[in-house]
């Protein structure tokens, strides 16, 4: 009945619908809902908002700031007059909502299909014709993982505050991992051959106790992440490209369904490095993602290899791992946690955390399918201020002041535009 009334209420923006569809990637119905309510709104408050923005709106697929900002936009056209609930807001809201969730292409954590192209955050462009609503997960709000886990020291506080703004602000929802100090390490828990100290042996322990996390919990995967990332305001775009790469990688068809976006068959993603080498035994496959406007022009990449710079501007490609250097942000499938807690967590190492990893991946222990991009997709911080607190291993650096705050390689860092997205500004600003 609910849905005869609303197509019977619906029918007349059916024409007018079908622009909103095009452009939103949301089904018709929803669109016709959404222009309804806006219709509506038009008519309380003299506010004229698109169908897009009423599915912001109500669907909440906006952070909080920005909701704000709207509620605010429509009090300053109102002359200043206070926002109202009215009884026509309510129904347009439930109605909305209503069908939002019967065609829930978005619904919650889901964002459109397609790269980034300018002129909207998320492109609703289809390049291959093929559903690719699997694929998307790799968009929702843990990246197609099961959990997004960051290792951070709890006296860390000013990291922590603001990598969870940060997070919010682009959809991302985070759960934490206390770091350890290397005297909370006794040497009784170490396993056989551990040859680390200091800050080094904590960073491993500290991984190791995130990795052990996703096999006491059962997930299926997740990223783990360091405490001063930094992303793309596009970032959920990307990682659906990223999707896309690894798929095509293993052999997995997109339009196949898996229990992840990415594919069931691998270990380690590796999008967040600091550098990376093709393999060894390179079998030649390329995932080449051409004209990405995310991908810094060639002379701000400064760690730009020489096997990428033989491809055009805004290129970025995927492969393979060689032996990507640093731990900024990987994955591990469930069963890609097992292998690295055997065999870098119970065995003991001689090498940093990261680059036993590296290792791991480019020597093919334990059958461990590892896979990277380049450019990378998450990048260190710098953050303006004392050099010895970019990271908790360097000491005796507080008398140097980096004056600038920059992050490698990230066209729209999230991180220097926060205030943009708190006040609902989507000028984003470029680093260079």
């Amino acid at each position: 009945m609910c849905r005869l009334i609303c197509w019977v209420w619906l029918k007349p923006t059916a024409r007018r619908g079908e622009g909103c569809r095009q452009s939103a990637k949301i089904s018709l119905p929803a669109c016709q809902a959404l222009e309804f309510a806006a219709t509506w709104v038009q008519k309380d408050y003299g506010v004229s908002l698109s169908e897009l923005d009423m599915f912001l709106f109500f669907s909440k697929e906006v952070s909080i700031p920005s909701m704000s900002a709207l509620w605010q936009t429509i009090s300053l056209r109102r002359n200043g007059m206070a926002f109202r609930t009215t009884p026509s807001l309510i129904i347009a809201g439930a109605l909305t909502t209503f069908l939002l969730f019967e065609s829930s292409h978005l619904w919650r954590n889901q964002v459109p299909q397609g790269s980034w192209r300018s002129g909207s955050l998320y492109s609703a462009s289809n390049t291959n014709g093929t559903d690719l609503l699997d694929i998307e997960r790799a968009g929702n709000a843990t990246l197609g993982f099961q959990k997004v886990l960051v290792i951070g020291l709890k006296e860390r506080t000013d990291k922590r505050d603001l990598l969870t703004l940060q997070a919010s602000l682009t959809g991302i929802d985070l759960s934490w991992i206390d770091a350890v100090h290397s005297d909370d390490i006794k040497e009784k828990g170490l396993p056989p051959a551990m040859y680390l100290e200091g800050n080094f042996l904590a960073s491993w322990r500290s991984h190791i106790n995130a990795v052990r996390s996703i096999i006491e919990n059962r997930y299926t995967s997740a990223m783990i992440m360091e405490d001063d990332m930094d992303w793309d305001v596009r970032i959920r775009t990307q990682m659906q490209d990223f999707a896309r790469g690894v798929r095509y990688l293993t052999s997995v068809d997109e339009s196949k369904k898996q229990h992840s976006p990415y594919g069931d068959d691998w270990d380690v993603l590796w999008p967040g490095h600091c550098g990376e080498y093709l393999p060894e035994n390179d079998d030649g496959r390329r995932f080449v993602i051409n004209d990405d406007e995310t991908v810094a022009p060639k002379m701000h990449q400064p760690t730009l290899k020489e096997h990428l710079a033989e491809y055009p501007e805004h290129t970025r490609i995927l492969h393979k791992a060689g032996a990507p250097i640093c731990t900024f942000a990987y994955a591990l499938s469930a069963r890609g946690a097992a292998k690295v807690l055997y065999y870098l967590g119970t065995k003991g190492q001689g090498a940093h955390y990261d680059n036993a990893l590296a290792f791991m991946c480019r020597d093919g222990n334990l059958d461990l399918k590892c896979y990277s991009v380049e450019p990378f997709l998450f990048q260190h911080h710098r953050a303006a201020g004392p050099l010895d607190k970019d990271s908790d291993n360097l000491n005796g650096e507080h008398n140097q002041v980096r004056e600038t705050a920059f992050t490698e390689s990230i066209v729209w860092s999230a991180r220097l535009n926060l205030e943009k997205m708190i006040l609902g500004d989507t000028n984003y600003t470029m680093q260079w």
